[in-house]
């Protein structure tokens, strides 16, 4: 009935108050950061101008996993465990992949060193020094 509706109304507002605030504290952290870099700028620039080394700051202030709903946060885990499936998938393929030419490069070596045994001992039996003398 009308209780259930005025709980999810207060539920919802309640939503909406956290998404504000998260907003809020993004845009605090947003300009902060922008406020880091534009003075690393200035820094570097007047840096620049006395031939002095300048080093970035290594201050960040903007972390947007901070900033997410819970909502949000089921969505981004299902996709991350998907891509972990497609990365440990495609993992698979090309470590198989590997071994499949590792097999063949040990297999080709095997046949040219039977190649070349196979003409030394010809060169032997015919009496040829080296390969010159084969022309």
């Amino acid at each position: 009935g009308w209780r259930t509706r005025l709980r999810d109304a207060d539920e919802k507002l309640h939503k909406v108050e956290h998404a504000q605030q998260l907003m809020n504290d993004m845009r605090e952290a947003y300009h902060k950061e922008i406020l880091v870099l534009r003075d690393d700028l200035y820094r570097k620039a007047d840096l620049e101008r006395r031939n002095e080394e300048f080093e970035a700051s290594d201050i960040t202030y903007f972390d947007p996993t901070r900033f997410v709903l819970d909502d949000d946060a089921t969505a981004i885990r299902q996709r991350a465990e998907t891509l972990q499936r497609l990365y440990e998938n495609c993992k698979k393929q090309c470590l198989q992949r590997v071994n499949d030419l590792r097999y063949q490069l040990e297999t080709a070596k095997i046949h040219t060193n039977r190649k070349d045994m196979l003409l030394t001992s010809l060169m032997q039996l015919h009496s040829y020094k080296n390969e010159g003398h084969l022309e």
